[in-house]
């Protein structure tokens, strides 16, 4: 990854405070700057190169990531490493979402996935959305001065508006639809199932998962506003339903979109959020929670049933032997049993899919063990996000927070950083 979070190395930022100090949000908060600080200096802001093509713009694996952040920081932080490079990392997403919303001659299913596409510069503009509604409802808000808001809040509102969203929308959707169509011509002279309205490639393979295929495409679509994605329902919902159908015996999915549907069972083996039970989990979870009265009834009793058998899949095999990290780690199948709760366990006072993730995330708590035993690989960036333990500390967190209430998702936005936690 380009641009990872780096290892929190908490002796060396606050040397002088005990565990409690070092932990105290302050802390946290001032090391977080100084990280960012750090790659600012290394990103792309201070010279003249721009994003060239929106498929590779996304929040977690380009710049764009760095640029959000700093916006986001701006309005609650004055250290100068903030303010200084505010101004440039605006314009470096400004341009950004211009060159996503551009008229193209030629039209393609690619480059709209979660990891390095437009799905992830969504993700980015709606994580700056939120920053800027919470920042507006705050006890801060009403004491800055005027030309602080005007400056900062306002000159930001136009860039994360609706029809701003919608466009970056629009272009993925009409790769989608125009993906659905190459991929129907695959199927022109054979009788199948009905086939989806949408459908997407990432270097040329029709993925399904969270990481570079359709579940974590339609994940961030359905986390936009109503206004912005009602229009596009029609779509959307048959093609998860598409989704659901796919789901094999053993609870799982397959990797890739069926090329034949006369090659009959096939075994899919990858349990992880890049590909596999544990993004489509969260996808379905996301519709029952988000678009409840847009869903038939039949369809959901299909959803409900599809994630019971799912999350039994991913509470057993979801110890990785990759690491603890989200991508294809057990910080992901942590955030996908939650999701799972937050669906199906306010029917029930045992909450077993929350009990499900607890196990799973005590059992992390054993990685190093495992590690050394030869039952855990050590991933290429052990301390990253999406990789290592940064995600499982993540996962870790969510699941004592949730511990300690009665109710299930918290009334703070919570989930899967990066990808499941815009909205409560």
């Amino acid at each position: 990854m380009h641009f990872q979070l780096a290892s929190l190395n908490l002796s060396e930022a606050a040397p002088d405070l005990d565990a409690d100090g070092a932990l105290a949000p302050e802390t946290l908060f001032a090391k977080g700057d100084s990280a960012l600080a750090k790659v600012l200096h290394r990103g792309p802001f201070h010279s003249s190169s721009t994003v060239q093509n929106a498929a590779y713009a996304s929040f977690l694996e380009t710049p764009i990531g760095i640029a959000v952040l700093v916006l986001a920081r701006r309005l609650i932080s004055s250290r100068p490493s903030i303010a200084k490079n505010w101004s440039l990392c605006k314009k470096y997403l400004e341009n950004t979402v211009k060159i996503a919303c551009s008229a193209e001659r030629e039209i393609d299913e690619d480059g709209c996935e979660v990891l390095y596409g437009r799905a992830g510069l969504l993700y980015g503009l709606l994580y700056l959305k939120k920053a800027l509604n919470d920042f507006s409802s705050s006890s801060i808000f009403s004491s800055l001065q005027e030309d602080f808001i005007s400056e900062y809040y306002d000159s930001l509102k136009g860039l994360v508006s609706d029809g701003t969203l919608q466009q970056v929308v629009e272009s993925i959707i009409i790769r989608g639809k125009h993906g659905s169509r190459i991929y129907s011509q695959e199927f022109r002279n054979h009788r199948t199932p009905p086939l989806p309205p949408l459908m997407w490639i990432w270097h040329g393979k029709r993925y399904l998962g969270g990481a570079h295929g359709v579940a974590g495409i339609l994940q961030v679509l359905l986390s936009c506003p109503n206004v912005v994605i009602e229009p596009h329902l029609v779509e959307i919902i048959p093609t998860i339903e598409w989704l659901v159908g796919l789901q094999d015996l053993a609870g799982n999915w397959p990797t890739k979109a069926p090329s034949n549907y006369r090659e009959g069972h096939q075994v899919n083996e990858l349990v992880q959020w890049c590909h596999g039970a544990p993004g489509m989990l969260i996808l379905l979870t996301t519709l029952l929670r988000r678009a409840p009265g847009d869903v038939p009834q039949e369809l959901r009793d299909k959803i409900i049933s599809s994630l019971r058998c799912g999350a039994a899949v991913v509470y057993e095999q979801g110890l990785l032997r990759k690491g603890v990290g989200i991508c294809h780690g057990v910080a992901g199948s942590v955030f996908a049993l939650l999701a799972v709760s937050d669906a199906l366990d306010a029917d029930s006072e045992e909450r077993p899919y929350l009990t499900f993730a607890l196990h799973l995330a005590h059992l992390a708590t054993f990685y190093e063990s495992f590690t050394a035993q030869g039952h855990m690989r050590t991933p290429d960036h052990p301390w990253s996000l999406y990789e290592g333990v940064a995600g499982m500390c993540c996962a870790w967190g969510e699941v004592l927070r949730r511990m300690g209430s009665e109710t299930l998702r918290s009334l703070e936005c919570s989930g899967q950083p990066g990808y499941d936690d815009l909205f409560t």
